[in-house]
């Protein structure tokens, strides 16, 4: 007898379904992508350094598969950097004092 193989895993009711992770705060968020924005910039350099400029015989040999690491670390680095200084914008407007009313013209 055959036997089918179902890789969809059956539905759970609303009541039995995990609530959805929380959303990242702002200052979660320029920490998170801070962090992972430095290390991105530090493998970054280190790929385009090496498909680029070094030019050791034994890394000749690496030279494609370090250039195109650094076209994919610089994708995500640029990336990360937008979603850091969204945060950091987001940050600084939520540090700021809500702005005073105008004064009013009457006297």
């Amino acid at each position: 007898m055959e036997e089918k193989l179902d890789l969809h895993e059956p539905e759970l009711p609303p009541e039995k379904k995990p609530p959805p992770p929380p959303k990242l705060t702002a200052a979660e968020a320029f920490r998170k992508y801070g962090i992972r924005s430095l290390i991105l910039g530090a493998l970054f350099c280190w790929f385009g350094y090496d498909g680029w400029f070094n030019q050791d015989p034994e890394m000749l040999e690496h030279v494609g598969f370090n250039r195109i690491g650094a076209s994919i670390l610089g994708v995500m680095l640029i990336y990360s950097l937008i979603m850091f200084i969204s945060a950091a914008l987001t940050v600084q407007r939520e540090k700021k004092p809500p702005a005073s009313p105008p004064p009013s013209g009457a006297q």
